[in-house]
């Protein structure tokens, strides 16, 4: 029982000497030594699960192509006046909290992940500016809006939340219709494409998602 006891108390980084005191001592009261025991050694088991859990995060985020560590790491290749403008007129649409949970789910994802997550995004416009003679509710265009609005909510930082935002997510499909930037394909601007999708997500978010 002593020897255990020793064994602890090195575990907690006691010096000997300081561990031989307090076993020596009359008022040694063993039964609360080891209540004390497992209240440190649990605290110790939290930090080190954290510690591992930040080691598996960076390993999987080098795996991804590299760690970005700051908003305006999202905005590589766009000048910093064109990136501050577009992050201020984020934040005066949608509120800086919705803009800081955005931002900091997309840096977790490294530059390989957001990159291909961006990719993502592309195909899909490109798909459905293929089948803008189709009915918004056709099975094949819901089917690529099922696509997009999954995509939508990685880009948003809210896929793991359980409000599927089918008001939010109506509310772009109007902006696409309301601001032709947002539906531009190979830079050109698709009139045909901004409505269909307008409609098509309206009709996913009152069918799908309410």
């Amino acid at each position: 029982m002593r020897l255990q006891q020793i064994l602890f108390y090195k575990e907690l980084d006691f010096p000997l000497k300081e561990i031989k005191a307090l076993l020596d001592d009359r008022n040694f009261d063993i039964i609360k030594a080891l209540k004390s025991h497992k209240v440190l050694l649990i605290r110790r088991q939290h930090r080190i699960s954290k510690l591992l859990d930040t080691i598996d995060e960076t390993i999987g985020k080098l795996k991804t192509g590299g760690i970005m560590n700051e908003p305006q790491d999202l905005y590589e290749g766009l000048p910093q006046e064109v990136s501050v403008a577009l992050r201020e007129e984020a934040i005066e649409k949608y509120g800086l909290t919705a803009i800081e949970v955005s931002e900091d789910h997309l840096l977790t994802l490294g530059k390989r992940g957001f990159s291909e997550l961006q990719n993502d995004l592309h195909q899909v416009f490109r798909a459905l500016s293929n089948v803008t003679h189709e009915s918004p509710g056709s099975e094949a265009v819901q089917q690529l809006i099922d696509r997009h609005y999954r995509i939508i909510r990685q880009l948003w930082g809210t896929a793991k939340m359980t409000n599927p935002q089918a008001i939010d997510y109506e509310g772009l499909g109007q902006l696409y219709a309301d601001d032709p930037r947002y539906t531009m394909v190979d830079g050109q601007p698709k009139a045909e494409l901004a409505q269909l999708m307008s409609q098509a997500m309206s009709h996913y978010a009152r069918t799908v998602l309410k």
